[in-house]
């Protein structure tokens, strides 16, 4: 091990993108890297910096949300009975696996990393075709699994006995090559509960040697270009616009500290800046909002309105 030849593959729907798990992948990379492996990102096609894309890992797709919303019960959508449900799985499942099939040939990986494949209730077929591919290659897989379709109101409830026993065989699966990672002690737990799976714990990680932040390039501009004055107060919401976040107690946050921006003036900041008259609190959202999340999106700008 640690040798040029040794190649890996990571994959996950998405990568290079501002999202939790694409940043963790990207550190995954870098240590990987670091011991003279070569490493091979493998996502969908919302991506920057993928070496191999393929497009059925979208999960906000046509098809592929269609397969969630027909799935389980809480999009109380049912066009396709459960046969045909099925059907449609197992086609979008093959694709997958025979577009990796197909690059593993050239690659030849001796390891396979994957983020959420096994765990999500939101691209079940991708679970399957990752588990064939296990059982057809052999090949060492670790499964990160940052989240758990059962931690998730809309996955709840399957919407029939087919699904069921579907989330019960893939996701995640049992297999001897698969070592299955939980992000906490009680992702650990309810998967050995649940599941009767053993998994190890590997929290997200931060490099604290890493140089301080500064400004660069890329971001001196920023508050010019967004018009946010040198001593406005910059409050920061570094994730995705989804509900789950619950990113309307931050606008909250944001409306309280305002009430005590009077007794602030004349305070100095972090940055040597003195807070005067004129100064603002700006709430900055920097993650992006997911196509599922525009319903809630507008939500956030109306509560911002009632604040």
């Amino acid at each position: 091990m640690g040798h040029m030849k040794n190649k890996i593959a990571i994959v996950h729907y998405r990568v290079g993108r501002t999202d939790g798990v694409s940043l963790e992948i990207e550190k995954r990379k870098e240590i990987l890297e670091s011991l003279n492996y070569q490493v091979k990102l493998i996502s969908g096609p919302v991506q920057q910096g993928a070496d191999f894309i393929i497009d059925e890992l979208e999960f906000d797709a046509e098809e592929i949300s269609g397969i969630k919303e027909q799935g389980f019960q809480y999009f109380n959508r049912r066009e396709k009975n459960p046969t045909l449900l099925m059907n449609h799985i197992q086609e979008i499942s093959e694709l997958i696996e025979n577009k990796f099939l197909a690059y593993h040939e050239k690659e030849q990986f001796s390891a396979v990393l994957v983020h959420n494949i096994f765990s999500l209730g939101s691209h079940i077929a991708a679970a399957a075709a990752f588990t064939c591919i296990a059982d057809k290659t052999e090949i060492p897989f670790i499964s990160t699994n940052h989240d758990y379709y059962w931690e998730r109101e809309e996955y709840q409830e399957p919407t029939s006995e087919e699904i069921k026993h579907f989330l019960n065989e893939f996701v995640p699966p049992l297999r001897w090559n698969i070592q299955h990672v939980s992000i906490n002690s009680l992702g650990r737990t309810a998967l050995l509960e649940k599941r009767n799976i053993d998994s190890i714990v590997f929290p997200d990680i931060f490099d604290f040697d890493q140089p301080l932040w500064e400004k660069d390039s890329f971001n001196a501009d920023f508050r010019k270009r967004f018009d946010i004055k040198e001593n406005d107060i910059l409050v920061l919401q570094a994730t995705r616009i989804v509900a789950r976040k619950a990113i309307e107690i931050s606008v909250d946050l944001v409306a309280e500290l305002e009430k005590f921006k009077t007794g602030l003036v004349e305070n100095t900041l972090y940055n040597g800046r003195v807070l005067d008259h004129t100064s603002e609190i700006v709430f900055v959202l920097a993650g992006y909002a997911e196509e599922s999340a525009s319903a809630y999106l507008s939500k956030l700008k109306s509560h911002n309105k009632s604040t």
